[in-house]
């Protein structure tokens, strides 16, 4: 049975995530997000709903031996003096899964790196213009800059957009995030998903590609 670390996985985005990967027969390791009281009582109370499955742990330190893989759900903060935080729990993370048998890593981030130019592909240079865009960049450099210091690191970067949070389209989310984890590929890919009606079909080629038409036809 495949076992997956989710940092935040009881966040609000990473609890979507950690109900998938537990449908789809993944065991999944919690690692809190957290970084103030209000958001620790959030994942405490989100915990309740999933603490019964026996396929899910919540966990204060890493867990021993290797992972199939680790997916970042909880990424940004808009603050800067939270994204500080952040991005020292994710350092963390990251260096203490630099080790053989790590698996994939699924960075989740998002499609306001790109500016409001309404041009959206994976090959521009990002121009971040709001507050959510620019935290996003902060973040995926430090997710890069951690993996340049890894070897033989399988890594995605996928680029969603957080404004729209019902609950379908995060399982929608979920259920693409978590093959992603499991893609076969090498090295850093770069990929979103833009589900807005005023965007065209091919704008998503990358991510259709990584995961096959399957998951777009249904």
């Amino acid at each position: 049975m495949k076992q997956v670390l989710v940092f935040g996985g009881l966040s609000s985005w990473g609890f979507s995530l950690s109900e998938v990967l537990l449908e789809k027969g993944v065991k999944v390791v919690s690692i809190s997000s957290a970084i103030n009281d209000r958001e620790r009582k959030q994942e405490e109370e989100r915990e309740f709903f999933l603490g019964r499955n026996a396929f899910f742990h919540r966990a204060d330190s890493l867990p021993e031996g290797s992972m199939d893989g680790l997916i970042l759900a909880d990424t940004f903060r808009v603050q800067e003096t939270e994204n500080k935080q952040l991005k020292k729990k994710m350092r963390f993370v990251l260096r203490s899964c630099a080790r053989p048998g790590a698996g994939a890593f699924v960075f989740m981030s998002s499609t306001a790196i790109y500016g409001e130019s309404g041009r959206f592909s994976e090959k521009y240079p990002v121009h971040p213009l709001s507050a959510e865009g620019k935290a996003a960049d902060v973040m995926e450099s430090l997710f890069v800059q951690e993996l340049l210091k890894m070897k033989q690191v399988k890594a995605v970067i996928f680029r969603i957009d957080f404004s729209d949070d019902t609950e379908e389209r995060k399982r929608r989310i979920a259920d693409l995030t978590s093959e992603l984890a499991f893609t076969a590929h090498q090295g850093l890919e770069v990929v979103h998903y833009i589900d807005r009606k005023d965007v065209a079909p091919s704008t998503n080629q990358k991510i259709r590609r990584l995961l096959g038409d399957r998951f777009f036809d249904r």
